[in-house]
């Protein structure tokens, strides 16, 4: 794997801006936090605390293939089991709360 730079991530997130700034915070999010990509997908809006400027990350979704079933998502702890509290830079705060 090879991780962009910072300024082709920066490309991208203002790519994505342009062409759909309600999902560009998709993308946006884990890339300024660090959060894993099921981390992400697993929020929910009772874990974000706008005024505090922060989110609580409880659990994960991830791809479970079962043989002859095909793919299902399945939500489930985080990683590491558990919790933990990621600090929203201002930018990021104030898109969520436009978003909301």
């Amino acid at each position: 794997m090879q991780a962009w730079t910072a300024p082709e991530l920066g490309r991208f997130l203002g790519w994505a801006d342009v062409q759909d700034p309600d999902l560009a915070m998709g993308w946006r999010l884990p890339a300024v936090t660090g959060m894993r990509r099921g981390q992400a997908l697993a929020l929910r809006w009772r874990d974000v605390d706008l005024d505090a400027g922060r989110l609580s990350v409880r659990r994960s979704v991830g791809v479970v293939k079962a043989e002859g079933a095909g793919e299902r998502l399945v939500e489930g702890p985080t990683k590491t089991g558990r919790s933990q509290v990621v600090d929203l830079d201002a930018g990021i705060a104030r898109a969520s709360k436009a978003l909301q």
